[in-house]
């Protein structure tokens, strides 16, 4: 009996593990579905729905991120970046649902799989294990944070221009930081 118990508990866990996993994939399709529709009907710019879409998918990642190195972190540097990085995310996901609501974008409720994977195995880490691995993932993310940016900047909205053109200089600021974190950990 209790055996029986026990298992049915660890199913019901692993059921709704793969549910959550099932509703965060599906938030990311189903935004991206919604605005492939609305794209075709000529009802926004599929360029400019996919750069809020990314971008929130990474600020919610960041944010995460963040939060992780401010519980886990032993450096206080990575401590101070990580309510930085909680900080900024949460003023750009303010601004990414602004301009999606003004143009009828659907955004992601939650984090993508892909990025909860990534930050799953960043919170299994411990020490210095998590701090290299941290400043790894905060490398990476930045430097594909720059590049899509940077594209935006070039983009007929011209207020999703302005904005990429004005939190760009946070981005590489957040990449510089880090940076500078490793060189002097090494």
């Amino acid at each position: 009996m209790y055996i029986r118990i026990n298992l049915m508990v660890l199913l019901l866990l692993v059921i709704s593990g793969v549910t959550a996993n099932a509703q965060k994939d599906a938030a990311v399709k189903k935004a991206n579905t919604s605005n492939d529709e609305k794209a075709e009907a000529g009802v926004l710019n599929e360029k400019v729905a996919e750069f809020l879409v990314k971008s929130a998918d990474a600020r919610f990642m960041d944010a995460q991120e963040g939060k992780l190195a401010v519980e886990k972190a032993t450096l206080p540097a990575l401590k101070k970046y990580g309510r930085w990085m909680m900080k900024d995310q949460a003023i750009l996901l303010k601004e990414i649902k602004t301009l999606a609501a003004k143009r009828n974008i659907t955004l992601p409720v939650a984090i993508s799989n892909k990025k909860e994977k990534g930050r799953e195995d960043l919170a299994e880490k411990d020490g210095s294990d998590f701090e290299k691995k941290f400043i790894k993932m905060m490398i990476i993310d930045h430097e594909r944070d720059i590049k899509m940016f940077e594209d935006a900047i070039d983009f007929d909205d011209k207020e999703v221009s302005a904005f990429a053109k004005k939190y760009l200089p946070t981005i590489k600021a957040h990449l510089s930081k880090i940076e500078g974190i490793e060189k002097s950990i090494k």
